[in-house]
């Protein structure tokens, strides 16, 4: 399993219409809001693509 975490900054006023976005995005476990640097934190897992 491959993991993932992605820091995001979304525009002011639209961090829970991204946040209920990136939720429903394939392969993205958690995402929360953030307070500091960024707004929104992503932990994404997937399998390991065979090459």
């Amino acid at each position: 399993m491959e993991i993932g975490y992605v820091f995001m900054n979304v525009q002011p006023g639209k961090k829970k219409e991204a946040l209920e976005k990136i939720k429903k995005i394939n392969g993205v476990k958690e995402a929360n809001v953030v307070l500091g640097l960024f707004d929104i934190i992503v932990r994404i897992e997937e399998k390991p693509s065979k090459t």
